[in-house]
């Protein structure tokens, strides 16, 4: 084999190896916790270029954990994390710059950041639920500041279709469905419905607000008939079995 493959091997067994014991000391896993101790292995396995460690390193200035608290110094290692495909350091740098334009008075800078921290939250198809609401925020606010470019605010809305998420997207298309701050546009508002749908995990709200946008729009949808049954089955079917296993034995 290889001289450089072999030492390329090596290298990435080392620094897996030293950022799979970061995280033994961040999360107290088989050793006490031990945030000096983490920072200094993620820093080894860091320096080895691998993405997850500068994403925890990153994590560990913008917490203070096992070091000192630096802001530009997180930064930096979540933006090297991001430029080897790292979606994490991605949402994190996306938390940074919504919590820097929540923070901030100055409405440009506002503006630049909201629009900042949205640009790294569409590289995120599945944003954690602690930051779901962080990115609704964000399209609310920009959409305000681009209220009078209809053309814009589509554009910037339609891009929310990267999203996996069923809580946007359903969010997302209300937008389209009732002409807030865009022009109505019920085939792009039911598209968003239906990814919704695509992406819930059981029946829930998106189902409910699929059903109701067909049977409202009945007219205006094509096969509509169609596609509300197979909404309505697909209810009925998950109620059912909630209704079974509610029920005493003896009445099954």
């Amino acid at each position: 084999m290889d001289r450089e493959i072999l030492k390329d091997n090596k290298e990435l067994s080392y620094a897996r190896m030293q950022y799979n014991l970061g995280m033994d000391y961040l999360t107290g896993n088989d050793v006490e916790k031990n945030y000096k101790k983490a920072v200094e292995c993620f820093t080894k396995s860091a320096e080895k270029g691998f993405p997850m460690a500068l994403n925890q390193l990153g994590k560990c200035y913008y917490k203070g954990l096992g070091i000192e608290r630096n802001e530009q110094k997180a930064v930096e290692c979540f933006i090297k994390a991001t430029e080897q495909g790292n979606l994490d350091a991605y949402e994190n740098l996306g938390k940074h710059y919504y919590c820097m334009a929540i923070n901030n008075k100055d409405a440009k800078k506002q503006e630049q950041y909201y629009e900042k921290s949205l640009e790294y939250f569409l590289h995120v198809k599945q944003p954690s639920t602690s930051n779901i609401k962080n990115i609704i925020q964000c399209y609310k606010k920009i959409i305000n500041l681009y209220e009078k470019e209809n053309i814009k605010v589509e554009e910037i809305l339609t891009n929310a279709f990267k999203f996996d998420s069923p809580e946007i997207l359903l969010n997302v298309g209300e937008y389209f469905e009732y002409g807030y701050k865009v022009t109505i546009n019920l085939k792009r508002a039911l598209e968003f419905y239906k990814k919704a749908t695509e992406y819930s995990k059981g029946i829930n709200e998106a189902y409910y607000t699929m059903l109701y946008f067909c049977l409202k729009y009945k007219d205006e949808i094509e096969n509509s008939d169609v596609v509300i049954q197979k909404y309505v089955n697909e209810i009925y079917e998950e109620r059912k079995s909630d209704i079974f296993l509610r029920m005493p034995e003896e009445n099954i």
